[in-house]
Parts: structure tokens; sequence; C-alpha cells
């Protein structure tokens, strides 16, 4: 669902049903809660300047429209021990759908996956505790008769 601030989406050109409409208290709301996940709706509206109810009816609207997802925590990786984050370039081989590769890899832990544009079709994002583990999973992902890996690019924190 795309997300605009003030109007409307044209569906016809997002390709989309339907937009949900984010008015400024709406972003604002929002902003609190992403900056915030813990933040109680008494404690939003306060800051908002807003009613409780107000706030807990757009924060509905907005969880029954699909804009809020989910609330959870952000985690320091390397405090537990992931060191290091690959982006790895994920070719899709002739015949294989981008359906059957998202499943796959959703299979893996710590990852995130997105589309790409260029000589890739996907890039994974997966955070390991060490180089071993990596291997593992690059080795599983060429073993995957539909997946290429095309590129590997190895980050971490000092």
């Amino acid at each position: 669902m795309n997300i605009t601030r003030g109007k409307k989406a044209n569906p016809k050109k997002s390709g989309e049903k339907s937009a949900y409409k984010v008015d400024n208290k709406d972003f604002e709301i929002l902003q609190f809660l992403r900056k915030n996940a813990r933040m109680s709706v008494a404690q939003i509206a306060d800051k908002c300047k807003l009613s409780r109810t107000f706030v807990y009816k757009r924060l509905h609207n907005m969880q029954e429209a699909g804009v809020i997802i989910g609330i959870g925590c952000q985690v320091d990786m390397p405090k537990i021990g992931y060191n290091l984050c690959a982006f790895v370039d994920i070719y899709l081989r002739s015949g294989s759908t981008t359906e059957e590769a998202i499943k796959f890899l959703k299979t893996i832990d710590e990852t995130n996956i997105y589309f790409s544009t260029g000589r890739t079709s996907l890039v994974l994002q997966i955070n390991v505790r060490d180089a071993n583990f990596l291997e593992k999973v690059l080795n599983d992902i060429r073993m995957h008769s539909g997946l290429e890996v095309s590129d590997c690019r190895l980050f971490w924190q000092r």
C-alpha cells in the first residue's frame, strides 16, 4: 500500500488498489511512534496536543489499513554477537520466479530482502556472527536451482 501525505495516490499510476491518506496529524503520530514504540496513547496525545480517543482511532485506522504493520524493538546486532552484515546480490536464473525466490530466502534467519534494478533481481541483507556462517548461507543459496549469487559485500562496525 502506498502512503501519501495530504492527497490520495492515483491507483492507476501506482498499480495498487488504493492508498491510505496520511494527513499531518497522522504523520505526527507516526513520527512519535517511530522514535519510541513504547509511547502510550496518552503520551502521544499529550505531545500532539490531541485527545486520547482521537489518537487511538487514528492508530487503529492506520493498523487496519496496513500503514502500521507492527511495533517492535531495534536491536544492536553487534552487541549480541552478529558482528557482520552482508549484502548479497542475487540473480534469478531463467524459469525462476520472484515469489519462489522470496519464499526460499525468507527461511534464512536475520534477513531483509530488497528488490533491485540492474544486473541483479534481489538483494539479501543478512546479519551473521562470522564468515563461516555466511559461507554456509551462500552455499545454500547457490544450491537452490533458481538462484545465483552474483556479488557479496561484507560490512562491520568497529
